[in-house]
């Protein structure tokens, strides 16, 4: 299950735990949620069984953060294709 997220609030990893259940979890982070993609979060999110991180390119250079190693950095086009092969969106 694909969550989108635009805000840097940690306290969602829970909602995502209950939604997905035993479902796979990715998380594509938007505008502000970037901020949960920085190496200091990688062990909270991995505490939530997240699979796969996406973080907006544009959104990491405005800020001027580096995702952690584990996360993909993805331009607007990627995001597009991610949304698009995703079974399942829900955004936070």
């Amino acid at each position: 299950m694909l969550f989108l997220l635009t805000t840097a609030d940690a306290s969602v990893l829970d909602t995502v735990d209950r939604l997905a259940a035993d479902e796979d979890k990715e998380l594509l982070l938007i505008s502000d949620a970037v901020y949960l993609s920085r190496e200091a979060m990688a062990e909270a999110l991995s505490s939530h069984s997240i699979d796969e991180v996406y973080a907006e390119e544009a959104a990491l250079a405005k800020r001027g953060i580096k995702p952690a190693a584990a996360w993909e950095a993805v331009s607007m086009e990627r995001i597009v294709e991610i949304v698009l092969d995703g079974k399942k969106l829900v955004q936070l």
